[in-house]
C-alpha cells in the first residue's frame, strides 16, 4: 500500500469518526466555512490540476447538490431525502478516493475539501445537523472551485 493511499486512509478515517460539524452555518447563507477550508491555498497563485476523476466526481457531486438546494431552502428536503443525497456524495466521494491521481501538493489541498464534505455527509445523517450538513458540502465544492483547475466549474453559494 503506497504512503498516499495510507494518508488518504487515515485522514478519511479520522473524518467519519470525528464530530460532525464544528462551525455553526447560517440557513440561507453558504458563506462562512471552517478552519480546513480556510487553510486551502493556491499553488503559487494558480489554481492546482485536476484529473478527469476529480472532474467528474466533482461535478456529480455538485449537480445532486445543486438540485436539492431549492427543497431545502423551501423546507421541503425530509430524512430520507437528506439520506439518500449523503448516500449520493458519499459514494462520489469513494469514487474520487479510488480514482484521482494528483500530484502530493494537490492532493493534501483537496483532502481538506474532501474532509469538510464528509463531515457534511455525516451531518446530513443525522437528526440535528442535517441542513448544516448539505450546506458543508456546498462549502466545500464552492472552496474546491476557487483552488482547483476545473474548466466550466460554477459556485453554488449565493
Amino acid at each position: 500500500m503506497s504512503a498516499r493511499t495510507l494518508v488518504l486512509t487515515a485522514t478519511l478515517a479520522v473524518a467519519l469518526s470525528a464530530p460532525a460539524l464544528s462551525t455553526a452555518f447560517s440557513q440561507h447563507s453558504h458563506a462562512g466555512g471552517d478552519v480546513a477550508l480556510q487553510s486551502m491555498s493556491l499553488d503559487q497563485g494558480r489554481k492546482w490540476p485536476t484529473d478527469a476523476a476529480l472532474r467528474g466526481g466533482m461535478s456529480d457531486i455538485r449537480a445532486s447538490m445543486s438540485d436539492a438546494l431549492p427543497r431545502i431552502h423551501a423546507g421541503r428536503f425530509g430524512g430520507g431525502d437528506y439520506a439518500a443525497l449523503a448516500d449520493a456524495v458519499q459514494g462520489r466521494i469513494d469514487f474520487i478516493v479510488a480514482n484521482c491521481k494528483l500530484p502530493e501538493e494537490a492532493d493534501s489541498q483537496l483532502h481538506l475539501a474532501l474532509t469538510h464534505m464528509l463531515d457534511g455527509v455525516a451531518a446530513m445523517k443525522s437528526a440535528d445537523n442535517r441542513e448544516q450538513g448539505a450546506l458543508a458540502v456546498v462549502n466545500a465544492l464552492d472552496a474546491y472551485g476557487a483552488h482547483f483547475d476545473h474548466p466550466g466549474w460554477k459556485a453554488l453559494a449565493d
